[in-house]
């Protein structure tokens, strides 16, 4: 009988330190001490390896997917979910969250609607907030040739992206 194989991902975090407003990737989660460990990159001590409680920082977790340009997708980034009709490339904007046991997106806006016109349903353009906060599974789309997800942003250093206006 042969062996059964599965793959096991690794399970990886970053952290935005609050005080200095950086993400970080991390090293090491001390859970009983309540910190972590990381290696900042800094001109004067290269590969310097700091540390910081949780109170300090706010801790994102890899959801296994890259994004089209090959970008690791964490809770708390931004994405444009894009896809293909026709000619037209329609996107949404979404916040990647995690809720305890999924990974999930949250709609911030989109740049098209349906409108039906003479009886046909047809895509118009325009920022959309109607459906802001609707939430869905984080689904794995790389695969596909009409989808696609492209990392934008973060909620802790891009907060303009969180509003409808920025674009």
């Amino acid at each position: 009988m042969e062996k059964e194989r599965y793959c096991v991902s690794k399970i990886k975090f970053r952290a935005f330190i609050k005080s200095t407003k950086e993400i970080v990737d991390v090293e090491w989660i001390d859970f009983i001490n309540k910190q972590i460990t990381y290696h900042r990159i800094d001109f004067k001590d290269f590969g310097l390896v700091s540390s910081a409680s949780f109170e300090e920082i706010e801790l994102m977790q890899y959801t296994n997917l890259n994004d089209r340009n090959g970008k690791e997708i964490y809770e708390g980034d931004i994405v444009k979910y894009s896809f293909k009709d026709g000619e037209d490339i329609n996107t949404r904007v979404l916040e990647i969250f995690n809720d305890g046991v999924n990974f999930k997106t949250k709609e911030l806006y989109r740049n098209y609607w349906l409108e039906k016109i003479d009886g046909v349903l047809k895509i118009k353009h325009g920022h959309l907030t109607k459906y802001k906060g609707e939430t869905n599974l984080l689904c794995n789309v790389s695969g596909l040739v009409i989808y696609w997800y492209e990392v934008i942003g973060n909620i802790y250093e891009d907060k303009h992206l969180l509003e409808c206006d920025a674009g």
